[in-house]
């Protein structure tokens, strides 16, 4: 066990160093002879807070204002993401997805074929790709930019590129989650996830196509 420094400033207040990252952690007696985690969102890491066994050394006057102190906390009051997730494109849209795609690959193969015959059928050809290729393009982007994550505290939806909104509800005020799969959903394994919370009528987080909705709404359960 790696050695951790100590220091009493005060009768009640305990500092230890975090042998990972270096951190002076502000640790409660009732901590002591516990695993704690780290509170520097750097760190994080789990280290030991042993009791004293001999009388604490005290900083040099001037010395205590030269460092961040940190306050500890147990691994629940440090949030961290559980689960993050984005609407899936194919299983979502399977149907268009594969139209889409098959845009592409006909018009990249007709234009490859034609180019010596018939540059005109090419060219319309080579356009249609391009078209395919940019619609794929723009959906992708809009995909990436919906996330639902799930934090050990709450659950966040943000969706946007430019313009960007957040909707959250924390775990503790949940009120009704409900999961929505049609016979295609199940079968792909996406669905639609709402989640509302007390006082409120309306489902505050409504995401479709999501992957795996039973899974996000157990985890959720879980830390409520």
């Amino acid at each position: 066990m790696a050695t951790r420094q100590q220091t009493h400033v005060d009768s009640d207040r305990l500092i230890y160093t975090c042998p990972h990252c270096d951190s002076d952690v502000e640790v409660h007696e009732g901590q002591l002879g516990e695993i704690i985690d780290c509170p520097n969102p750097e760190c994080g890491r789990p280290f030991e807070v042993p009791a004293p066994d001999a009388r604490l050394a005290s900083r040099q006057p001037g010395e205590a204002g030269t460092r961040n102190v940190l306050k500890a906390g147990n691994a629940a009051d440090i949030e961290h993401d559980i689960v993050v997730r984005h609407p899936a494109m194919f299983r979502n849209h399977p149907f268009t997805f594969t139209l889409v795609l098959l845009l592409i690959l006909a018009g990249a193969a007709g234009a490859a074929i034609l180019a010596g015959e018939a540059p005109l059928l090419a060219i319309g050809s080579g356009i249609a790709a391009i078209f395919g290729i940019g619609v794929m393009a723009v959906w992708y982007i809009q995909v990436l930019y919906r996330s639902l994550i799930v934090t050990n505290k709450r659950t966040i939806y943000r969706q946007g590129i430019l313009a960007r909104r957040t909707n959250e509800v924390q775990h503790d005020d949940v009120r009704n989650i409900q999961v929505n799969q049609g016979i295609f959903d199940r079968l792909f394994g996406v669905g639609r996830i709402a989640i509302s919370s007390s006082g409120q009528d309306d489902m505050e987080i409504d995401v479709k196509g999501i992957p795996h909705p039973d899974g996000i709404a157990e985890t959720i359960r879980k830390y409520q």
